[in-house]
């Protein structure tokens, strides 16, 4: 799989092998409903911090990982 995450503000695109997924904008009213319905609702500062660190999870199988690229445009 390829994904790609667009990230211009707090406009937020995810692609998954060409198909756009998500389109979503942080912080909105549909945004804040959906995490305070997710498994993220005890994390405070879920998708709110404008930089850090990135996670990579799987989901109790193997993974593997290649050609992460990480590019800040201004």
């Amino acid at each position: 799989n390829e994904a790609r995450l667009i990230v211009r503000g707090d406009s937020v695109q995810h692609w998954l092998n060409g198909f756009k997924l998500v389109d979503y904008v942080l912080g909105d009213a549909d945004w804040q409903r959906r995490a305070r319905s997710s498994k993220f609702i005890d994390m405070q500062a879920y998708g709110k911090l404008e930089s850090g660190n990135i996670v990579l999870q799987d989901h109790d199988e193997p993974v593997w990982f290649r050609n992460i690229r990480i590019r800040k445009f201004d």
